[in-house]
């Protein structure tokens, strides 16, 4: 039996899109988890910081401490398991790691940063500022790997636009709902694929 050269090339080719797809989809399997885990931070957080003003801030401070020593936890098992698979891509486990890490400095210097520009901010500015900054976060991730990850930061963005805009009493509620509800569903998405 001869193939030709077209078919072989077709073939690899299939081949390849077969391999990147369920690089993505691993990627996806292994992205979920944080988004539940801050999902439920967010969550909690906001629902605690309706309903018991004055424990928002510990809601916050203890949601925010657990999430990062769990994600810590979570990306480390995830390299190492990554390694353990496949031992040839250590240093492809090592960039990622670092890409994740610069990521999150990012994220929690610019914090700082734009409130001791912009500030003072309500409390309300605040919780808009912060969760539409990772909302875009998701989206900049999405975009290198892969357009649901994109979809659920878009989607979360514009719920946050849109609550900040027309949703005055109980806007803590709204943010719970919408921001912490729609990590948690892109979470159980992500998790189906």
């Amino acid at each position: 039996m001869n193939v030709s050269r077209e078919e072989a090339a077709a073939a690899l080719d299939t081949i390849d899109a077969a391999g990147a797809r369920l690089k993505t989809v691993r990627f996806y399997a292994e992205f979920s988890p944080f988004l539940l885990l801050w999902g439920v931070i967010w969550l909690v957080a906001n629902v605690v910081s309706e309903l018991w003003p004055a424990h928002g801030g510990t809601a916050w401070l203890t949601g925010i401490s657990f999430g990062l020593a769990f994600t810590l936890y979570l990306t480390i098992r995830n390299a190492r398991r990554w390694q353990c698979m496949r031992p040839e891509s250590r240093a492809e486990g090592r960039a990622i790691g670092r890409r994740a890490a610069l990521l999150g400095i990012t994220l929690w210097t610019y914090f700082p940063a734009m409130t001791l520009l912009m500030g003072p901010f309500s409390p309300r500015q605040t919780n808009a500022f912060i969760s539409i900054t990772v909302a875009f976060a998701y989206m900049i991730s999405g975009a290198f790997m892969g357009w649901r990850i994109f979809a659920i930061g878009l989607v979360t963005a514009a719920a946050i636009l849109y609550g900040f805009h027309f949703i005055d009493a109980h806007f803590q509620l709204w943010m719970a709902f919408v921001g912490g509800g729609s990590l948690i569903a892109g979470g159980l998405w992500l998790r189906k694929i």
